[in-house]
């Protein structure tokens, strides 16, 4: 006696002999899935420049991540279990139900069915176009009845199978293996990664294959920094404002930064302004990467006093060229004792990096992917040891900030601390919201190992979204 129930709903059942069942295919399909993992919308991780796409794993660090076999296929009924194959089948109508739908299926046969194999052994199998899909099963003994319940991804024939020879054999990123259908692990740093499963037949076929995981950190606000400046408009009167720099770490994913101040203003991006107060303020934090993952924090603004203020009229040329005149008249007076070192002195007051090259923006609309086709910086005596692109609206905001260190994927040194990235991109993340009517330019900031900087902007141009 074999009878059939579905959780979600009545189906017609038709009990099918093994005779009749169709066979398949012998070789196995190795498939791995799990119930953790998250849609992605993006193929790539601009942040960290490694290929990321809709059929990756995400998970987080130090989160328990389940990766299933479930979905793989064994094959025929004999790939299954050459000594006793099927106890008992049933098939399902298809007019009664879809054949893809998710479901539980209730399996109860008389024990005798299993003859003298242990009836926590035996699993349900579902037939697919490639062959047997071994489900995870849960077996009780009612008297004289076998229970036996699995979840399936879709409707065939189902047949139970008193000792299956399947095994599934994993290899984790770390070298480490483990046997199961499912297993649970889990990943302390975060990056992207690779598991192997082989499923082996009970004929001793097998089929291997990868899955990719990305395991995302969740982005941590180190701290809040600000300067106060100090503007005269041109009706001579004073203002001040604040730069509020937020200081992330987050390895994986692009990032996007979000203020709430006292008076309900909200900006976004790593870097914002707002007109500074006469006393301190708190303003709440919040950043968030593409993948989900977010921080806040509620960090207190106190205005320091007036003669610490930025003065931002005087302009930087108007006081270099005085020096550097005032330098040319000392050397000038002692030129007739030594030769002058110019190309020294030139040398030492071009240390500072540079950006040489900076191309055309672009904005691939499918992939949210922004930004220049051409990007090379240099520095003259010391290594660059990062390069920041930025979204900038039209107030000067910084909406989002990718870093790129120049040793990483996509830069290629083409010369001694010469860098070059073709092209320089962000991917866009759908948190972050893109007005079409607005003008935008990218930001790059260079930085050598002596935190010197050269800020370049593009030109302005709006997005298609």
């Amino acid at each position: 006696m074999l009878r059939l129930e579905l959780k979600l709903k009545t189906v017609d059942v038709t009990s099918i002999s093994e005779d009749s069942l169709p066979e398949g295919q012998t070789q196995p399909n190795a498939v791995i899935a799990t119930e953790a993992s998250a849609s992605v919308t993006a193929e790539t991780d601009a942040t960290s420049d490694l290929e990321v796409s809709e059929a990756d794993i995400i998970t987080t660090t130090d989160e328990e991540v389940t990766l299933a076999g479930t979905r793989s296929t064994v094959g025929s009924t004999e790939a299954v279990s050459p000594s006793q194959q099927v106890s008992a089948a049933v098939d399902i109508s298809p007019q009664s139900v879809q054949a893809d739908t998710e479901a539980t299926v209730t399996l109860r046969a008389d024990q005798s069915t299993l003859g003298q194999v242990n009836p926590d052994e035996a699993v349900i199998g579902h037939l697919t176009d490639g062959g047997w899909q071994v489900l995870d099963t849960d077996v009780a003994v009612q008297g004289d009845s076998v229970v036996l319940e699995a979840q399936t991804p879709g409707f065939s024939p189902f047949a139970i199978f008193a000792a299956p020879d399947v095994r599934y054999t994993w290899t984790l990123p770390d070298g480490s293996t483990e046997t199961g259908r499912d297993i649970q692990t889990e990943f302390n740093e975060p990056g992207i990664y690779e598991a192997e499963l082989t499923v082996t037949n009970s004929l001793g076929q097998s089929d291997t294959t990868t899955q990719t995981i990305v395991v995302n950190d969740v982005p941590t606000i180190e701290n809040v920094t600000t300067t106060q400046t100090q503007t005269q408009t041109q009706a001579e009167t004073d203002s001040t404002e604040t730069t509020l720099t937020a200081n992330i770490s987050d390895e994986v994913g692009n990032r996007s930064v979000r203020w709430e101040f006292p008076d309900g203003t909200v900006k976004t991006g790593q870097t914002v302004t707002y007109p500074t107060q006469e006393s301190q303020y708190t303003v709440q934090v919040r950043a968030e990467d593409e993948y989900g993952a977010e921080a806040s924090t509620v960090e207190t603004v106190v205005v320091p006093p007036e003669e610490t203020l930025i003065n931002q009229q005087t302009v930087p040329q108007q006081v270099l060229v005085p020096g550097i005149l005032s330098l040319i008249g000392i050397l000038g007076s002692v030129a007739g004792y030594r030769v002058v070192p110019w190309a020294t002195i030139m040398t030492r007051i071009r240390r500072n990096p540079r950006i040489v090259e900076l191309g055309t923006p672009f904005y691939e609309h499918d992939n949210r992917c922004l930004g220049v086709d051409s990007l090379v910086v240099e520095d003259d005596n010391r290594p660059i040891i990062a390069i920041r692109l930025s979204i900038v609206d039209d107030s000067g905001d910084e909406l989002l900030t990718k870093e790129i260190t120049p040793d990483g994927t996509g830069t290629t040194e083409i010369g001694t601390y010469r860098y070059e990235l073709t092209p320089a991109t962000l991917y866009v993340p759908p948190t972050l919201s893109i007005d079409d009517t607005e003008a935008y330019t990218i930001a790059v900031k260079t930085v050598n190992e002596k935190e010197k900087t050269a800020t370049e902007h593009t030109g302005e141009f709006t997005l298609d979204v």
